[in-house]
């Protein structure tokens, strides 16, 4: 039996028109996420859907870190979650909401050991992953993961890029295929995919928020649509979003700016 989805999108479209020359004015954040921990990749994620955007840094060698955003450019940096309570030498880590629960989960390659998957608990917590084959492949080298959807069965698939035998290591990447849908998981989920005008067709830079009805809650989820994530690698560029649970649904709706998506 199909349902309809409910979900109201706000888009904020940034890029699109022609490029023309323009100065850059920035000023340093001092007191920002600033910590000197031989950070890797970076990735950006709300992982709270309080609609700011968190910040994740992958440290090689280190503990890795976990910045809350507080709003006005002052951050938190989380200090007590799994996350960052592990020493490993990590490359980069890339978020999706892997079992379409609303919230984006951390999967994170550690070079010289097991990769690390975390599971958001959708209260500001986040529980490591032991079980499975993706957390349990010793020697795979892992440096560049990414999310995409590639079957198109509503669940996030993962591709972890691994290094060559030319630096004596090395192992075959790994494709892992997620069967969340064949083992019961019935959590609903929309795509969307924004297309540009000339010259940025991809909609690079958008950010598209969500809202549904999950757990019997109104949340709002957010994804931007990036050029890379991590450190050299690239997830899919439509947004994933968990549906709602709601069966008086709506067809989605869109805001735009005034730029032409």
């Amino acid at each position: 039996m199909k349902t309809r989805i409910y979900l109201v999108l706000s888009l904020i479209v940034a890029g699109f028109g022609m490029l023309s020359a323009q100065p850059a004015y920035f000023t340093r954040i001092a007191n920002g996420p600033t910590d000197a921990d031989h950070s890797w990749g970076g990735s950006l994620l709300d992982y709270d859907n309080d609609g700011l955007v968190d910040l994740f840094a992958a440290n090689w060698p280190g503990y890795n870190c976990l910045y809350h955003n507080d709003g006005n450019f002052q951050f938190s940096k989380v200090t007590t979650e799994p996350v960052v309570k592990v020493y490993g030498e990590c490359a980069t880590g890339v978020c999706a909401d892997f079992d379409n629960d609303g919230f984006l989960d951390l999967f994170v390659v550690n070079y010289l050991g097991f990769d690390f998957h975390y599971h958001n608990e959708g209260n500001g917590t986040f529980t490591r992953i032991y079980d499975g084959d993706t957390v349990n492949l010793a020697g795979h080298v892992g440096c560049f993961p990414a999310w995409a959807n590639l079957d198109n069965d509503g669940f996030l698939d993962l591709m972890v890029a691994n290094d060559g035998p030319e630096n004596g290591l090395g192992a075959p990447n790994d494709l892992w295929r997620n069967d969340a849908k064949a083992n019961g998981n019935a959590n609903g989920w929309l795509l969307v995919k924004l297309v540009g005008t000339a010259p940025n067709r991809s909609a690079i830079g958008a950010k598209i928020r969500a809202k549904a009805t999950i757990w019997g809650e109104e949340v709002w989820q957010l994804r931007e649509i990036s050029g890379g994530n991590g450190s050299w690698g690239q997830t899919d560029l439509r947004a994933h979003f968990r549906s709602t649970d709601d069966p008086r649904s709506k067809d989605p709706v869109c805001h735009r700016s005034n730029r032409q998506a």
